[in-house]
């Protein structure tokens, strides 16, 4: 699954997945300086998912993450990317620390 924004193709490779993060995760001074309100954990949606990675055995293995689901992820566990002026989370599934239901 992928993200598309004007005719472009976001789509996670191996066993990461693409979280738009809340948009409550931060706030904006006047001065313009982004300040994070939590300290320790962040929230998204899950816009992308890759195709899942091959095991040391050779099976493969599928991500067992769905699309649109809410997903909880440590501060450090992922890469911060931009992508059509859009902030989103690229993270490992391992990194994933729980789905919001």
């Amino acid at each position: 699954m992928t993200k598309k924004k004007d005719g472009l193709t976001l789509r996670p490779t191996g066993d990461r997945v693409l979280v738009l993060p809340d948009k409550n995760e931060e706030s904006v001074t006047n001065s313009g300086l982004i300040v994070p309100t939590k300290d320790q954990n962040i929230t998204g949606v899950v816009v992308g998912i890759g195709p899942g990675r091959t095991l040391d055995s050779g099976d493969f293995a599928e991500i067992g993450i769905n699309f649109g689901e809410r997903v909880l992820i440590g501060r450090y566990g992922h890469d911060e990317i931009s992508f059509e002026g859009e902030r989103y989370y690229l993270v490992p599934e391992s990194s994933v620390l729980a789905i919001i239901e």
